[in-house]
């Protein structure tokens, strides 16, 4: 197939772009094939089983089209590439930089810059001082990781084994997100527009220690995904003005649910531990729901002296400690530091630790008028 070397230059809307068992015949020797703007390029990409005109000295733009990604989560795969003969052996050694202000190390696959944390304290630069864009950025290994970058053009950002992951602002034409192994604080402080391109996020293994009041907000996601993973409890104001088209939740403790129910389409929970009455069901369009545990763990309350608000308190139950350790419960919606806190759940006529195993039991509930 003979293929201009900027075929897929341009502002194109191409999603899923997939290249496989080819001979590409390219007006340029050792195309990136991508065009070098990231706002263009799919979110997910195919290479595979290619012939491709090599030059034999562009490390980088090899590293990239002829050596198969390390990670296995990330959305480009390349595998099986060759050279047309008669180039053999072409250098496919990516590129080496230290960025020391960011506290990181990277090698530089073209369009891809896989990283790893060098000091104590990391940040994700706006620009990598190259000449390439960089649309695909992967980071792990860091004891405390900021993102503070609205400006940046990277479309793909990937965390992995992060102690401390702060996310302040996120690139502004970012799709995709994912984070494993990690430990997350959301508290970004963009509130001023809605997010124009959807975007995927991914939690998977993760502990979410913290959600500012705008930490979610001004978002637009086409699929959430929280796996193995633990919500705190998701102050009322920090998903305003978002969308979430498709949330699915898998084998995860949650602390509070309303918030993001509430801005969501769809919803697919299985195999997760609740803490207290999902509210927010009732503004789902479609879910689907199994083998989920709801435990009511604030009950009972009472005026607690100590508290210097005069809030009335709810007593948690103390089983609760072993999956909510560190959870509180309040009768009111409170701003204690700019957060709020767990408000009193909705009373029900169920038992008190009640494992919930439903498609549809909640919805019963509901009808029948047993939350109050």
């Amino acid at each position: 197939m003979m293929m201009d070397s900027e075929a897929f230059y341009g502002d194109n809307q191409i999603n899923t772009l997939s290249i496989t068992a080819n001979d590409l015949i390219t007006s340029t020797p050792s195309p990136s094939i991508l065009s070098p703007t990231p706002t263009s390029h799919p979110t997910s990409f195919i290479l595979a089983n290619n012939t491709i005109d090599c030059s034999p000295s562009d490390c980088s733009t090899n590293s990239f089209l002829l050596n198969s990604p390390k990670h296995s989560p990330l959305l480009y795969q390349i595998s099986n590439n060759r050279c047309r003969p008669p180039i053999q052996t072409p250098c496919v050694e990516p590129r080496s930089i230290s960025i020391e202000d960011h506290g990181i190390t990277c090698r530089i696959s073209n369009l891809v810059a896989d990283c790893a944390c060098t000091s104590s304290m990391s940040s994700i630069p706006s620009r990598f001082p190259i000449d390439s864009n960089i649309s695909i950025v992967i980071l792990g290994d860091c004891e405390h990781l900021e993102i503070d970058q609205k400006g940046a053009e990277f479309s793909q950002v990937y965390i992995f084994r992060t102690s401390k992951l702060l996310i302040r602002n996120l690139p502004k034409s970012l799709k995709i997100l994912k984070i494993f192994h990690s430990t997350v604080s959301i508290v970004r402080m963009d509130m001023d527009t809605v997010g124009t391109v959807p975007q995927s996020w991914e939690i998977s293994n993760s502990k979410i220690d913290l959600i500012g009041p705008n930490g979610l907000s001004n978002l637009n996601i086409l699929n959430f995904y929280l796996h193995f993973s633990r919500l705190p409890h998701v102050p009322l104001t920090s998903t305003r003005n978002s969308k979430i088209k498709n949330l699915i939740i898998a084998n995860c403790f949650l602390e509070s649910t309303q918030p993001l129910f509430e801005v969501s389409d769809t919803l697919k929970m299985q195999n997760s531990i609740i803490f207290s009455s999902p509210r927010g069901l009732g503004t789902i369009s479609s879910a689907q729901l199994q083998n989920n545990t709801l435990l009511e763990c604030c009950r009972h309350p009472f005026v607690d002296y100590r508290n210097p608000m005069g809030l009335d308190t709810i007593d948690m139950d103390p089983r609760c400690d072993l999956h909510f350790y560190g959870s509180r419960c309040y009768s009111l919606d409170v701003d204690e530091g700019g957060l709020s806190k767990n408000h009193l759940p909705i009373t029900s006529n169920c038992a008190f630790f009640l494992p919930v195993f439903v498609y549809f039991a909640v919805y019963i509930c509901v009808l029948f008028g047993l939350f109050e």
